[in-house]
């Protein structure tokens, strides 16, 4: 377990190991210990005033299920979820969470493989009071933000010259004389 500080809130990391995985292998169905964990936590989660958000990342070993493009998005996101219901199962007040996603392979630790074990990870963020208010009210920005107007301009113009930019790399046809 590691606990940082981001710019969202308190980071709690649960790591999963080789030795001590959190999960049956290619499964959301939790480890003895991780439950045990898991539901420690719980009551001294309710005894903060903030918001809660949890993820579930994998290394980039491709899902070996497969079925009807089942994937590490999938196993990403069906993971924190089952660490949601311990969490719950635990005592933690549902009304306390905001946030429950899956990142596949896309956010892996720093200084580590793609396939390394330990990027196979659920992260329980305590939401700072602000980051919980812009989750929940996607469209307020402050002052120094860009005006949905403005990025759908620009958004406009870069398509426009990434057509025109194809255009000009396409070989003119030449006209038979």
């Amino acid at each position: 377990m590691r606990f940082d500080l981001t710019r969202e809130g308190l980071r709690i990391q649960l790591l999963d190991t080789d030795q001590r995985p959190m999960f049956e292998l290619g499964s959301d169905q939790v480890a003895p210990y991780m439950r045990s964990l898991l539901r420690t936590i719980a009551p001294l989660l309710n005894e903060l005033p903030n918001e809660l958000s949890i993820s579930g990342h994998t290394d980039s070993v491709p899902y070996a299920g497969g079925y009807r493009g089942y994937s590490n998005w999938e196993l990403s996101n069906d993971r924190a979820n089952a660490s949601r219901r311990e969490l719950i199962s635990g005592g933690f007040d549902p009304g306390q969470l905001l946030r429950v996603s899956g990142f596949a392979d896309r956010v892996l630790l720093p200084e580590t493989e793609p396939t390394d074990p330990i990027n196979r990870r659920i992260e329980l963020v305590v939401l700072l009071p602000e980051i919980a208010d812009a989750i929940r009210n996607p469209t307020i920005m402050g002052p120094e933000s860009v005006s949905p107007e403005a990025s759908i301009d620009a958004l406009e113009a870069s398509a426009e010259a990434q057509i025109e930019s194809t255009q000009q790399d396409e070989p003119q046809a030449q006209d038979p004389e």
